[in-house]
């Protein structure tokens, strides 16, 4: 992770070295990934680079952090409109997609960098927040870890289908088709 160095930039200057090492995952696979370019395209110098973080894999954890926190906080906007974990996750899949086309090669490179280290997922859904949107009644489900493991499964169901897709397996369309009738298969076994 970042040293407290890093921490103590300035908003501008962290921000174009993440947007540095963004560009850097977008061209290459991350384990390719080079410290020069990023130190050139953000206008630091290499020494700085090791000042703000101690390795690549450093900066590589910080920005998959950040990209998880921002996807988590994207699906609870969403949950917290629909009220249903089916409905959000679709809508969510919908926008992720989207936004991911424009720039896929840097999703795919991340996802490809995750399977590669085992990182997946850096984080553990977070259950509590989840259940202050829905009802939790509503599911056919015991206790607290049963509704975690449903959760996970529909997680790691979208996660295929979005790769799936950004990887042109399947068009657009007819894999979001496919992940609805998957949701609906899964909402049938698991609500009440």
């Amino acid at each position: 992770m970042p040293t407290f160095t890093f921490y103590n930039l300035s908003n501008d200057k962290r921000e174009r070295i993440e947007r540095a090492v963004k560009k850097e995952f977008a061209r290459v696979p991350l384990i390719s990934m080079s410290v020069k370019n990023i130190v050139d395209d953000s206008g630091i110098a290499r020494g700085s680079f090791y000042q703000y973080f101690e390795t690549r894999e450093d900066v590589i954890k910080y920005i998959l952090e950040k990209e998880f926190e921002k996807e988590e906080e994207n699906y609870l906007k969403i949950l917290e409109e629909t009220k249903d974990v089916f409905e959000a996750t679709y809508k969510y899949l919908v926008k992720r997609i989207e936004k991911q086309e424009k720039n896929s090669s840097y999703y795919i490179n991340i996802f490809q960098y995750l399977r590669e280290t085992k990182l997946m997922p850096l984080k553990k859904i977070d259950i509590t927040k989840i259940k202050n949107y829905i009802d939790m009644n509503m599911f056919n489900l015991n206790n607290e870890y049963e509704i975690y493991a449903a959760i996970r499964v529909i997680s790691m169901i979208t996660f295929a289908k979005k790769m799936e897709i950004l990887n042109n397996n399947v068009s657009k369309e007819n894999g979001l088709k496919e992940y609805k009738e998957e949701l609906e298969i899964i909402k049938n076994g698991l609500m009440r």
